[in-house]
């Protein structure tokens, strides 16, 4: 006979959730229990008696039973081990004296003494100890009672948990009293001490926590930094668990170079739509005034075809994201998105309603250089005819009102009906186009000598086509060769009198040899009359892997061009040649590459080589990229276990051009098996002159949490492929 496995059960959950398990150990050696045989449970809808086995049994079959020597009490998948009990087969009552141990699925209980009423699940355990070990985590504590009344609370005194084998106890939680009630799924703790190598860091005289996955009401963990911005950083966030669908965190972070700001983040979750508002107030002293940042989100659903998104951001100032931004991602935000966007969808069609506008950081930046809010724009597209067969029409349609201070505005009506023809085939494809693109603008603000209404209409016929030739090798290898020839006509129409309100010039790659206009936006349609080349290659191994990958092509023009912007070179009769390969050949190594040459004199005008490594633990990539007459830069970037407790994680990129380094980065991962350590220091270059440094520190308590900066955050924002395992 054995304590029913529900409860034991239950027991272990409370005491797996007693503390919020944020952290995976690594590989570490923890003393296994010694597990006795478990039977098989019983089948659904069946029961199974309690069975029990000892080396000497005395006493009354229906009264008190004694039990000696090696004693098992087993039910179900639950055993219970001890050296002497007595079991009152009336009452199900079991007490037991020596060394106790329940065993269930992931947990271990041992006990100097045990009490248990089995039918009430009542228990009653003396120097109590628990072990959890699981695939991803163990956690074991200890105390000196451990009561289960018939409420099912659970009441332990001078009680501890920590996730570290008890050779290597760096770090404990102690509590002098811990009462877990499943039925308010609450726990608490009074006279909580946190004790690192047996040293009190924290006192607290009352601590609750939810017992399951459930948010609750309370601080979370402190966050510690430094920076030359902001100098010494801490932040402590409290979390207000309003209801179930609604929350809020309000974070009082300190800087000693700014003061103290207020950062609040509100959440609000429907069945239909998931709305997120971030609120930050400080009164810095450094910069001399009040400043703040919004920043309202939503994603929703209302109605099954009808999705909606919000975007909005506003701050006080231009230099408000770089000056307090702990996000190096938004650090460097020139225009913030105001935006909500409408989408509809309808079998084959869809559409899209969208108000858009921004704030522009950069005071300097003239107003032609900035963007057009669109107030409102309404895109539909889709297929209006599809047949039976390789036909089909489509439209791609756009009405926008453009918008800018101390500029002209329009209207602006874009209809572009496209007929297609496209035969698949196993060796190859071909297809054909005719599109036919009008434009009509209604301006405002012109000048007087503008007209104020304006239109264009462009047909363009492409037509494109290719063949896969492909090889089958002795060894079971293949390979492919892949030519592809694409015509492109577009009508040459003047388009000198339309403005220019969202196009730009696309930056020319592999794939820009297949697209039908050489601009963004709808305001230039490029005139064409062109041929583009390419051939691409693949080879694969016998099992099928990909070992290389090749393309390269080029374009051919047999006009002139005459619509282009200030940057476009309308005068070429060829267009730059590109290529691009991947190899994988070796084993834990890749190397990707992508180069475009000028066809004149051979000069390389662009370039991208990635050379990447990743083995195990260890990961490195090696960079350079080129734009002739911009930017020249190197960038190497490593994470390598350079002992089994210790990761050393890096980063240097570097303007070969301006001969400076653009951003260094140097960190350090330290771990055990419930404990690990992490820092990083960056120094980088702000507004391209002042070098700017910061130092982030981070100790992760396995099982528990952590202190400190989110220093994982920065590894993986620094090393391409790296993933933080916390």
């Amino acid at each position: 006979m054995t304590v029913p496995a529900p409860f034991v059960s239950r027991l272990g959950l409370l005491c797996l959730l007693s503390v919020p398990a944020q952290a995976v150990a690594i590989e570490c050696v923890v003393p296994a229990p010694e597990l006795p045989p478990v039977a098989s449970g019983p089948a659904a809808g069946t029961t199974t008696p309690f069975s029990a086995t000892a080396d000497a049994l005395s006493g009354e079959p229906e009264g008190v039973l004694a039990l000696e020597g090696d004693v098992r009490l087993q039910y179900q998948d639950t055993v219970l081990r001890t050296e002497r009990a007595l079991l009152d087969t009336q009452t199900l009552r079991v007490s037991s004296t020596g060394k106790t141990a329940i065993h269930t699925p992931g947990l271990v209980v041992s006990a100097d003494g045990f009490d248990a009423q089995l039918d009430n699940d009542e228990l009653s355990v003396s120097g109590a100890r628990f072990e959890l070990p699981t695939p991803t985590r163990y956690l074991r504590g200890e105390s000196k009672t451990l009561v289960v009344g018939e409420d099912k609370r659970v009441a332990l005194t001078d009680a501890s948990v920590t996730s570290c084998p008890p050779d290597q106890r760096v770090w404990n939680l102690r509590a002098s009293s811990i009462e877990l009630d499943p039925d308010n799924d609450t726990g608490t703790a009074r006279d909580v001490r946190f004790e690192v190598g047996g040293v009190p860091l924290m006192y607290l005289p009352w601590l609750s926590w939810p017992l399951s996955d459930a948010r609750k009401t309370g601080f979370l963990y402190p966050r510690i930094g430094n920076s030359d911005n902001r100098g010494f950083e801490l932040s402590v966030p409290w979390y207000w668990n309003i209801r179930p669908n609604v929350d809020a965190t309000f974070t009082p972070r300190l800087m000693s170079k700014r003061g103290l700001q207020l950062r609040s983040e509100f959440r609000y979750l429907t069945r239909s739509s998931n709305w997120q508002l971030r609120y930050d107030i400080l009164d810095d002293r450094d910069f001399g005034d009040v400043r703040r940042h919004v920043e309202l989100n939503q994603k929703g659903r209302p109605f099954a075809n009808v999705r909606t998104e919000v975007a909005f951001g506003d701050v006080s100032d231009p230099d408000y994201l770089k000056d307090l931004s702990a996000r190096a991602s938004i650090a460097n935000i020139i225009h913030i998105d105001r935006r909500l966007d409408v989408h509809y969808q309808l079998d084959s069609l869809a559409g899209l309603l969208r108000v858009q506008s921004y704030q522009t950081l950069d005071d300097d930046l003239a107003a032609a250089d900035r963007p057009y809010s669109r107030l409102p724009q309404l895109l539909l597209g889709g297929t209006l005819w599809e047949p039976p067969g390789p036909l089909r029409l489509t439209l791609n349609s756009e009405l926008v009102n453009l918008k800018r201070d101390d500029s002209i505005d329009a209207v602006r009506l874009d209809l572009r009906p496209r007929l297609a023809y496209q035969q698949v085939r196993q060796w190859g494809f071909f297809s054909a186009a005719a599109t036919l693109a009008h434009t009509r603008y209604w301006l405002q603000n012109a000048s007087p000598d503008q007209s104020t209404r304006l239109e264009r209409t462009v047909p363009i016929l492409s037509l494109d086509g290719g063949v896969k030739l492909r090889r089958q090798n002795a060894d079971g290898s293949s390979s492919t060769l892949e030519p592809r020839a694409f015509y492109l006509y577009a009508s040459r129409v003047d388009q000198d009198d339309l403005p220019v309100f969202d196009s730009g010039l696309n930056d020319f790659s592999f794939d820009q040899l297949f697209r039908e206009n050489r601009f963004s936006g709808r305001d230039r349609i490029g005139d064409a009359n062109q041929l583009s080349l390419a051939l691409r290659s693949r080879h694969t191994d016998s099992a099928g892997r990909e070992v290389w990958r090749y393309g390269v092509g080029s374009s051919f023009y047999f006009d002139s061009r005459t619509v282009g912007l200030d940057d476009d070179d309308a005068e070429r009769t060829r267009s730059d040649i590109v290529a691009e390969g991947v190899y994988s050949g070796i084993r834990n190594w890749q190397l990707r590459a992508t180069a475009q040459l000028s066809p004149d004199n051979g000069e390389l005008e662009r370039s991208g080589i990635d050379l990447r490594y990743r083995n195990g633990h260890s990961l490195v990539n090696l960079g350079h990229r080129l734009d002739k007459g911009r930017f020249d830069q190197a960038d190497l970037s490593f994470s390598h276990r350079i002992r089994s407790d210790m990761t050393l994680l890096g980063r240097w990129q570097y303007a070969l051009d301006d001969n400076r380094s653009i951003e260094q980065f140097l960190g350090v991962s330290w771990e055990s098996c419930c404990w690990a350590f992490r820092g990083g220091a960056r120094t980088y270059l702000s507004e391209g002159t002042n070098d700017l440094s910061e130092v982030s520190l981070e100790i992760i308590f396995k099982g528990l949490g952590g202190l400190g900066n989110s220093v994982g955050q920065q590894f993986e924002r620094a090393i391409l492929g790296y993933q933080d395992p916390y």
